[in-house]
């Protein structure tokens, strides 16, 4: 689900998307998540979508995700199965960098870097750092009696292990069914728990230096790249359009009624003005008042009103008709 933005942005001539902040450095750091998507080797995202989420020009909520709940919630139960059970001598990022908030999206980053920003999962004593996954298909981390790891998850790990100076990583992969994911508290550990250590990736540096440098040409700028003919790009930039017709008819339903509810006002003031000068005129007994930069003239007409109660008892219209004289009070400007 891609929810609202939170920042103003304009959509370009070209479909890039500029926002409307004015300051020349932006929050929005490469997490270990989005690495692989600004790299353009991640199946979920594009150069243009991680610009969009580290603008804040849209996120996309996948909390709510059973999958995503249950890997939360069974993180706990891998990490301490390893140690306890499968003798890894891991310590959980919670005992070495405090708890942190329950708002994913509010989390403090691990290590400190102007364009770079990651939550680890834990440490093992030897320096090694541990990421935890679950996954439905372990045939995506085993291939052909070879560990091969998702590439999107090599990159993020890899990041970390460069920023804190590690240079082996340690899988830990809970491997669930889909009764788990539904029901992730009954799930069982044993024999379900794999263990990959690999070092990082060779590329990894280079990579960095890529992120690097596109960073500093789009995010620190307020600006992403154009969007391609990918399917994904092409989803959120839909979805911004929509955004900006439904922020303009907000706009135009605002104004409408501020500029109604001013009208209703001024109406309300002309009648009472012209009320009171007709109180006044009618004191004086006035034919004619000069106020201001108006003239209020007091005439008098006749009208006839037929008392249709009689003519009901009768038939006659003319012989019962009953005339009535009142005022009219006419107010204009002065020539």
């Amino acid at each position: 689900m891609i929810l609202p933005s939170a920042v103003p942005f304009e959509i370009n001539a070209d479909n890039s998307i500029t926002t409307a902040m004015p300051d020349s450095r932006r929050d929005g750091k490469i997490s270990g998540t989005t690495l692989a998507g600004v790299l353009g080797m991640s199946e979920y995202d594009t150069p243009f979508t991680i610009a969009c989420k580290l603008l804040a020009v849209y996120r996309e909520d996948i909390s709510r995700k059973p999958a995503v709940k249950a890997g939360i919630a069974l993180e706990s139960v891998i990490m301490n199965h390893a140690r306890d059970v499968m003798g890894e001598d891991v310590i959980p990022a919670e005992e070495l960098f405090g708890a942190q908030p329950a708002d994913y999206y509010t989390w403090g980053s691990h290590f400190d870097d102007p364009d770079f920003s990651g939550h680890l999962d834990g440490v093992r004593a030897d320096g090694a750092v541990v990421e935890v996954k679950t996954a439905g298909d372990p045939t995506k981390w085993y291939k052909n009696g070879e560990i091969a790891i998702p590439t999107h998850y090599h990159l993020q790990a890899s990041l970390y292990a460069r920023m804190m100076e590690a240079d082996k990583i340690l899988f830990l992969l809970g491997v669930v069914k889909p009764a788990d994911v539904a029901n992730p508290s009954k799930w069982e550990p044993e024999g379900n728990v794999f263990a990959f250590e690999v070092a990082p990736i060779a590329e990894i540096d280079d990579y960095i230096a890529t992120a690097r440098a596109w960073r500093d040409a789009y995010v620190a700028r307020g600006m992403t790249p154009p969007p391609t003919d990918d399917p994904r790009d092409h989803k959120v930039l839909e979805a911004l359009r929509v955004q900006v017709d439904e922020d303009i008819a907000e706009t135009y339903a605002l104004d409408l009624d501020f500029l109604t509810e001013e009208l209703r006002e001024k109406n309300k003031t002309i009648e009472t003005a012209k009320e009171m000068l007709k109180l006044r005129a009618g004191y004086l007994d006035a034919e004619e008042m000069a106020v201001g930069e108006y003239r209020v003239t007091v005439s008098s007409r006749s009208t006839t009103r037929v008392d249709t109660d009689a003519l009901k008892r009768d038939g006659l219209y003319d012989k019962y008709a009953v005339e009535s004289t009142y005022k009219v009070v006419k107010t204009d400007r002065n020539m």
